[in-house]
């Protein structure tokens, strides 16, 4: 064991869904016990890098002015410093 990286991934489909149930392993597949989602570290990876855009202005206060000046880039970036 020494050595060796030791993985904790979450299910990314509970985990949209605000639960948070972790993966089980099974030779080189991921299985969640709740939802019954299967996939590969590489797929995990993806699902969890799309839950990441989906939240990623949440600690961002956004302004009626943001809106109006249009600072609310397209697929939801935010441009600061621009007033």
């Amino acid at each position: 064991m020494a050595g060796e990286k030791r993985f904790l991934y979450r299910c990314p489909v509970c985990f949209g869904r605000e639960n948070d149930v972790v993966l089980r392993r099974q030779g080189d597949r991921w299985y969640c016990i709740k939802c019954s989602f299967t996939g590969s570290s590489e797929e995990i990876e993806g699902m969890y890098r799309d839950l990441k855009k989906k939240f990623r202005l949440m600690t961002t206060r956004i302004t009626l002015e943001d809106l109006e000046a249009d600072r609310i880039g397209p697929a939801g970036s935010f441009e600061e410093g621009t007033a």
